[in-house]
């Protein structure tokens, strides 16, 4: 029996019949490790990993709370998480919001969450892009198609913010780390401090220069932002 194993193809056998030869997939007879689904679905985050301050993720909670007021509780938004060494950064970028989707064309201009600062470099230097996070307004959390559309290409942490109550105010963060074009769910409080500190009690919201940069729906695409 030839056995031929590639690379990337997997393992082949050169057979034969009364027209003659060709390869068929077969079993390595030299295989010896069982990989079990759970095993190929599962991601070991590193222990050492710095979370996302409770304070920085409550600015963008907020924003996400925010553009359901600002429409009929189904608006969404998008934002880029950047990292240098255990430091994070959360930043809007331009984009424009409805009930379906948020759409996010270029980073060529995006706005500090906390700062205001108008970032036109991305990015920024000494930073590094690590992830993403967007709103599913009142919908649950998950990673619809448009999505893996989007982030599979996109190695770091991406986060979905879902069923947001504007009234208590409440949401359910569904987590994952992209990796190889594959996605793999994590615990988001692996990755976030969600709970809050007496130092977070004196942390303010978001910037309100990023709302500038948020396009929302008819009849609210020209001029201010509509008052609550």
């Amino acid at each position: 029996m030839t056995i031929l194993r590639t690379s990337l193809k997997g393992c082949w056998e050169l057979k034969s019949n009364g027209f003659g030869q060709y390869l068929a997939p077969t079993i390595d007879p030299l295989a010896d490790t069982v990989i079990t689904p759970e095993q190929l679905e599962g991601f070991e985050l590193n222990s050492d990993i710095p979370k996302i301050p409770h304070a920085l993720w409550s600015r963008w909670i907020d924003l996400c709370i925010e553009m359901c007021k600002r429409g009929t509780g189904d608006l969404e938004v998008s934002c880029r998480i950047l990292r240098k060494d255990s430091d994070y950064r959360i930043c809007i970028p331009v984009q424009k919001v409805d009930g379906a989707s948020v759409r996010v064309d270029s980073f060529d201009k995006a706005i500090d969450i906390t700062t205001g600062e108008v970032i036109e470099q991305w990015p920024p230097e000494g930073w590094t892009p690590c992830g993403s996070s967007h709103s599913h307004n009142t919908m649950d959390a998950f990673f619809s198609s448009t999505d893996d559309k989007y982030e599979l290409g996109d190695p770091g942490m991406h986060i979905v913010v879902g069923r947001i109550d504007v009234n208590k105010p409440e949401y359910t963060p569904k987590a994952s780390v992209v990796a190889n074009n594959r996605r793999f769910d994590v615990e988001a409080e692996d990755l976030i401090c969600l709970e809050e500190t007496e130092a977070d009690a004196y942390t303010t919201s978001y910037h309100p220069s990023v709302l500038d940069i948020i396009t929302l729906p008819r009849p609210y695409t020209s001029g201010a932002l509509p008052p609550l």
